[in-house]
């Protein structure tokens, strides 16, 4: 288990690193985009790091700012609120790192790690799933399913860039990077974890939310939401476990034998309540905004619940 100290040491670790890469750089060892690719990767794993780091220290009160920092997990009111206010000031790849996290549930490392063809076919249509890929914390590998949501932000985005899917999908080198930056300071690289983390904070900030919000939130959030969605189901939790791989080996055990359609199922019910609620502007009492016992069985409204009232099976 992962020490403040150890993750202290490997930070110290990773920046001699660094400091090796750019001596050789200055050497003529790197051309000039082997070099920036090379330390977008290390400063990724830098601030994952640093993340580590901050989730080992115990949650406190910002003095200045009089909000609790620590783990938040956004609700979707919240991202409702991010979402809108990115798209009003033009902040599309921030739009895409925010809807695609939230819908998928993944580390903001191994977003950033996503080329187009992980997410595309040759022709510029939709996976089902995204391509299978290791998770850069544990080393698993996991598939995850694409969904209503992710399909409306990946096509916003291209129309922001001028690109076409199909034609996206074709993009080699740096450029074939989902999050590789068209225009803006930094052009030319692929975008930070630290300025998509700076972005949210901001944001959220900005839109009236008191708590302190990160990257790491919106993964929180996902789980918190699905949670919530799928209350009745009695293998949820474990379910959530396996999309997570936080589980343990006898957890891991219970899951075997779970069909894969059941998590694409529960990907599949909160993209569409975020499709209905945030993309479509929607609300909780919204018919398409519903439950499931552990039968699939479909419940009636989300509102019903929160108000305490157990509904009726649809029909």
């Amino acid at each position: 288990m992962n020490t403040k100290e150890s993750v202290k040491e490997q930070i110290n670790e990773l920046q001699a690193k660094k400091d090796s890469l750019t001596e050789k750089y200055l050497d003529g060892d790197f051309d000039k985009e082997t070099f920036k690719r090379l330390l977008s990767k290390y400063d990724a794993q830098m601030n994952e790091l640093k993340e580590q780091v901050a989730s080992l220290e115990p949650s406190r009160h910002n003095k200045k700012a009089g909000v609790k920092t620590g783990n938040y997990a956004v609700s979707i009111d919240d991202v409702k609120l991010i979402t809108k206010y990115m798209i009003d000031h033009n902040m599309m790849i921030n739009l895409l790192h925010v809807i695609l996290q939230f819908n998928t549930g993944r580390r903001v490392s191994d977003i950033l790690n996503l080329k187009w063809s992980d997410l595309l076919n040759d022709n510029g249509s939709f996976r089902r799933d995204i391509k299978v890929f290791k998770e850069k914390k544990t080393s698993k590998e996991v598939q995850v399913h694409i969904t209503e949501p992710v399909k409306w932000v990946i096509n916003k985005y291209c129309n922001s860039i001028g690109l076409t899917t199909s034609e996206a999908v074709k993009l080699s080198g740096d450029e074939s990077f989902l999050f590789y930056q068209w225009q803006g300071t930094h052009k030319g690289c692929v975008v930070s974890q630290k300025a998509l983390n700076e972005a949210v904070k901001k944001v959220a900030v900005g839109v009236g939310i008191k708590e302190n919000v990160t990257t790491h939130s919106l993964r929180r959030g996902f789980g918190a939401m699905i949670r919530e969605l799928h209350a009745d189901d009695p293998n949820c939790m474990m379910i959530l476990q396996g999309i997570f791989n936080h589980s343990s080996q006898e957890m891991t055990a219970k899951y075997i034998g779970l069909t894969k359609e059941n998590e694409d199922n529960y990907y599949d019910s909160l993209g569409n309540m975020f499709k209905d609620v945030v993309i479509e502007g929607g609300d909780q009492s919204h018919s398409c905004f519903t439950r499931y016992d552990q039968n699939n069985h479909c419940f009636a409204s989300y509102e019903n619940y929160t108000n305490g009232c157990r509904p009726q099976l649809l029909n």
